[in-house]
């Protein structure tokens, strides 16, 4: 039995591991250790995932923030209608002569109750700006929801996050929540020492929305500490969060923000508009296509997963191998005999080669080979079977490689704000210690720090730019990690040695 092998991994950079918690130290380095979830329950993984996800966060001014993060930055005047419209509504009043929202003249506290009736009157705020048009766009069907109970369904293994708050497209009555229709999630606390907790568990929900949803680019939170509010970003190069700063005193801000989120294209929000989603959780890819030298779109619908990684950490490569058949633009197949492909999806650095650029080089080698017969190692490449001379004939060699179909670089991700500043505090109480330069990374005398388990290589950080790459593969693979037998092991691993064609091809 022959078997083609899609390395389907997400590639961390060390060594990783799968399952639950871990209990050794994580060093957080320019290549990041990156765990996998398994079916392990989300919010206990917390402390995994903040400890992996500490050194990928920088921060930045708040309006740093709202112009180069937010979905789009509304402009003075429609903020100023805006405003005008929630006094007259008497939602903004004046309070010693400043604008304050009529709910909180003062800071929440533990004097107002507990968290969801202190911090409800947000969503009537929302409400309000949602229906003051802003010029030049349309309001979209996101809105402001509370939800303190409502677990988030997700269709990987573990999901059991809850989250405060929400922009969310579904119904407001529903009584559900779903990764798909959530493009931005808030937390927030009365107390200021919960503000790590808080932390925590928005980390938790939008690492659950990436690993979940394959059409989000990048997506958003919103945390709160009584009245102090910190934006968050996620790609895949990087996280962001702004200075905070507070909602009494500047409401105006707020208003800003909402505007941003509930005025926002889906796009513009993170979803991927080359994706779609269909009723059952299948996803429609519409890959550009050039062939003869015009151009069309072409679809593949999925229809199984063969290797996907649920990760602990949002920044990666966060390969999804699916297995798909092409279809209509309505996911419709396009004939009952249509064949089943292989469609790897995954986030390169923008500098890497494509699998495509890589094959294209590789044949290049081979060819010049055939080219210039280089004297001895042709003659005892002659010697195999197929000979040397065999593969030539029309191209044999290409054989032993997986049929590239189609290929498509999307989106890449936002650069990291200039300037901006490594944040290391988000997830601990207390601050990390510093490795020393010339620590043994793998030495077993390391001293470890008794306040966490977190430290740090102070080296530099790139946070290179990622970019999206789809390849759509002829043959139906199979992941070698799925492998049932030791036989079929050996198969592969004599093939990558000893060329042979197989007499029979199974996919």
């Amino acid at each position: 039995m022959t078997v083609h092998k899609i390395d389907s991994s997400a590639t961390p950079r060390s060594a990783s591991t799968a399952g639950g918690p871990q209990e050794s130290e994580i060093k957080i380095t320019p290549r990041t250790a990156r765990t996998t979830g398994g079916d392990t329950r989300i919010t206990k993984l917390r402390d995994d995932i903040a400890e992996q996800m500490e050194g990928e966060f920088s921060i930045v001014s708040v309006e740093g923030f709202v112009s180069h993060y937010l979905p789009f930055e509304p402009a003075e005047d429609d903020v100023k209608k805006t405003e005008e419209s929630l006094s007259k509504m008497e939602i903004l009043v004046e309070v010693d002569g400043n604008l304050r929202f009529h709910e909180f003249p003062v800071p929440p506290s533990n004097a107002n109750g507990t968290e969801t009736p202190s911090y409800r009157p947000l969503k009537d705020i929302s409400c309000a700006i949602a229906y003051v048009p802003v010029e030049g766009r349309k309001r979209n069907e996101f809105s402001f929801r509370v939800c303190p109970n409502t677990v988030i369904k997700s269709q990987i293994a573990g999901s059991d996050n809850r989250v405060d708050g929400c922009f969310t497209s579904e119904d407001p009555e529903s009584k559900t929540l779903d990764t798909s229709r959530l493009a931005c999630i808030l937390e927030y606390k009365l107390k200021p020492l919960q503000k790590v907790e808080n932390n925590k568990q928005a980390l938790s929900a939008s690492v659950q929305i990436m690993n979940d949803d394959v059409r989000r680019m990048f997506t958003y939170g919103i945390t709160i500490i009584q009245d102090r509010v910190t934006l968050w970003y996620h790609s895949r190069s990087h996280s962001m969060i702004s200075q905070p700063f507070s909602f009494v005193k500047n409401p105006r801000l707020l208003i800003k923000v909402f505007m941003s989120f509930l005025f926002a294209t889906e796009e513009e929000l993170g979803y991927d508009p080359m994706v779609t989603r269909d009723a059952k959780g299948d996803y429609i890819y519409r890959i550009p296509s050039t062939e003869q030298g015009q151009q069309r779109d072409r679809f593949f619908r999925t229809t199984a997963s063969i290797a996907e990684y649920r990760s602990n950490n949002i920044t990666g490569r966060m390969a999804w191998v699916w297995k798909v058949v092409e279809c209509h633009s309505n996911g419709d197949v396009l004939s009952p005999s249509e064949p089943s492909h292989v469609l790897k999806d995954v986030w390169l650095e923008d500098s890497a080669l494509t699998e495509s650029q890589i094959q294209s080089q590789i044949f290049e080698g081979i060819k010049e080979f055939f080219r210039e017969k280089p004297g001895e190692r042709y003659v005892n490449f002659q010697k195999l079977q197929p000979s040397i001379s065999d593969l030539e004939k029309n191209d044999a060699y290409t054989n032993y490689f997986l049929q590239i179909v189609t290929d498509y670089e999307g989106r890449r991700t936002k650069p990291r704000f200039p300037n901006s500043q490594r944040e290391r505090r988000l997830f601990s109480a207390v601050a990390p210690l510093a490795l020393p330069t010339t620590s043994n990374r793998g030495g077993s005398g390391t001293p470890r720090p008794t306040e966490s388990k977190i430290t740090f290589d102070e080296g530099p950080r790139e946070f290179a730019p990622r970019k999206q790459y789809r390849v759509i593969f002829g043959e139906v693979c199979e992941a070698v990690g799925d492998l049932g037998t030791v036989g079929e092991v050996a198969d592969v691993l004599s093939q990558a040695v000893v060329g042979r064609v197989p007499s029979t091809f199974h996919g």
